[in-house]
């Protein structure tokens, strides 16, 4: 009787134990998750600058995109290029001009600009700066150029003539959860 109630024990002890494992493991999961879900992604946000709707974008890999606008009037595409700082901040890197406007490449010079093909590429030097303002107008849309073929016409997103502000932004990823859930 003696050795029956002494294996008993025994057999609660572990099964205590394996059940302390068991919720430990269960509040380890629970807390990946809950870090998961409020982790900061950083996205570009597409807005109004006033507020009402955005639209957020998970940022290329390599941080880099291109806002590219079609000049009705001199019968030219200008693509400029960015670049996403660590920061957040945005740096403008150069300005494709198809077909190179005349006398460009003088007011530039032989350092900043260059002759490929057709176009003209200007390398620009600037400052990065928080967000980046573009107008918007049904007549000349933007469209902006992600990594991997992605695009995104501006004038689908927003109707006639509007500025539109592009930042990066950090959110966890439950709000772009329920961004996607709600719509």
């Amino acid at each position: 009787m003696a050795v029956d109630l002494e294996q008993d024990m025994m057999a609660e002890t572990g099964m205590n134990k394996w059940r302390w494992k068991r919720k430990m493991i269960l509040f380890a999961l629970l807390g990946l998750f809950l870090g998961a879900a409020y982790w900061p992604l950083p996205r570009l946000e597409i807005a109004r600058p006033g507020g009402g709707s955005a639209f957020y974008v998970p940022l290329p890999r390599n941080r880099r995109f291109q806002v590219v606008y079609r000049d009705a009037k001199a019968s030219r595409i200008e693509v400029r290029g960015f670049r996403i700082e660590r920061d957040g901040k945005i740096r403008l890197l150069e300005t494709r001009y198809d077909p190179a406007p005349k006398g460009l490449l003088e007011r530039y010079g032989a350092r900043r600009a260059f002759r490929e093909g057709n176009a003209l590429v200007v390398r620009e030097d600037t400052a990065p700066f928080p967000a980046l303002h573009l107008v918007n107008t049904p007549e000349a849309p933007r469209i902006i150029r992600l990594g991997g073929g992605q695009e995104i016409d501006l004038s689908r997103l927003f109707s006639g003539q509007e500025i539109v502000r592009l930042r990066v932004v950090e959110k966890p990823l439950l709000f772009f959860l329920w961004q996607r859930l709600k719509g």
